[in-house]
């Protein structure tokens, strides 16, 4: 319920209590006078409860935009300005590049001077008229697993074959002590061969 309908609400109410105040006068009040009145003075009284409230709302409200009022009008001229001096700026680069340099006057100059000021490495203040480079250099990173590369002998192979490899098993074979101008015993070499799969290596 809306502020003003409260108040005519209100206002209805308080005219029914004088209408029967004044049609009981100086008789004796009824129970059932008396419940029409308690009824009608606890609406009442609720009502003036709620316009307080919305009142107060109202007066708070109207307190905040008194003290901004003056902020947000600072606000708005300082972005009113930034918008005309930003239209200045384009028109001036309008006229310099249908006119040339030397026909701008002082205020135009100025607002060109700012406009070459801009930075390179923002793209909306000048960075998109700025190419990138490029190194013709490439820096590779790489990572580490175990440090076997580092130590391990790679074999080319034309055909990925296996690799047959010799071996010799030395384990089996023991030294001996002799006396002097004793004859020491032979033993054979033991030969073999293993086989080495070919792997291809691939850094993806």
């Amino acid at each position: 319920m809306k502020l003003h309908e409260m108040k005519q609400k209100r206002n209805t109410i308080a005219k029914d209590m004088r209408a029967l105040h004044e049609k009981i006068g100086d008789n004796a009040w009824t129970d059932e006078q008396r419940a029409e009145w308690n009824r009608a003075k606890a609406e009442l009284d609720a009502l003036d409860e709620q316009i307080a409230r919305e009142e107060e709302l109202r007066r708070q409200d109207q307190a905040y935009v008194d003290e901004s009022g003056p902020e947000e009008r600072q606000n708005n001229e300082a972005e009113n300005g930034k918008k005309a001096v930003e239209e200045k700026r384009a028109a001036a680069f309008n006229r310099f590049l249908r006119a040339g340099f030397a026909e701008l006057n002082a205020e135009e100059r100025n607002l060109m001077r700012e406009l070459r000021a801009q930075s390179v490495t923002t793209d909306s203040q000048g960075g998109y008229t700025v190419p990138t480079q490029m190194r013709n250099k490439i820096i590779d990173t790489m990572k580490a697993y175990g440090g076997i590369a580092s130590v391990a002998q790679l074999l080319t192979t034309s055909t990925g074959q296996d690799i047959t490899w010799s071996t010799s098993d030395g384990t089996t074979e023991e030294g001996e002590l002799l006396a002097e101008n004793t004859a020491a015993t032979e033993q054979d070499v033991t030969f073999g061969t293993a086989i080495l799969g070919a792997k291809k290596l691939s850094s993806k």
